[in-house]
């Protein structure tokens, strides 16, 4: 039988039970829990995963490693949170463009596709400019479309 400083070298299940000071000679013979043993693996993985393993301070008991997969959790819901956010302002601000780019490229098909004089294309093409230019694309009509008939009067007054 193997005694606890005969036994080669395991791993991180080793470390553990060195830490611990329970040596892992094998699961039944001794050495950390199971719960230890799961807690120790989650730890680890997170901390890989999170990128915030590789410092030189590190949990070692149970409480510690709880505590430290709690806040890599919660740090990595913020991460998510606040890129999600900025990501979806980003594209709010390059939404118009877009559409603008696929509307103009819509048009061009339509004037290709039909074979329109070179003088009706350009009457087209300058009047998508400029009523995009005036309404940044926003269709009044549509857009009032839902309203009472009141209120769209009062908003054509104005």
């Amino acid at each position: 039988m193997f005694l606890p400083h005969d036994v080669p070298f395991l791993g991180w299940l080793h470390e553990l039970g060195k830490r611990l000071e329970t040596p892992y000679i094998n699961s039944t013979l001794g050495g950390p829990t199971v719960r230890s043993s799961y807690i120790a693996a989650l730890y680890f993985t997170l901390s890989s995963l999170t990128s915030v393993g590789f410092g030189n301070v590190s949990a070692n008991t149970d409480a510690e490693k709880i505590f430290s997969i709690c806040t890599m959790l919660v740090g990595a819901l913020m991460h998510a949170l606040v890129f999600g956010n900025v990501t979806a302002i980003i594209q709010r601000m390059y939404s118009r463009r877009s559409l603008y780019h696929t509307r103009m490229k819509d048009l061009k098909d339509f004037i290709r596709v039909h074979s329109l004089p070179q003088q009706i294309k350009q009457r087209m093409l300058e009047y998508f400019q400029t009523t995009w230019s005036v309404n940044n694309g926003i269709d009044a009509n549509e857009l009032l479309h839902n309203f009472p008939d009141e209120l769209r009067a009062d908003i054509a007054m104005h």
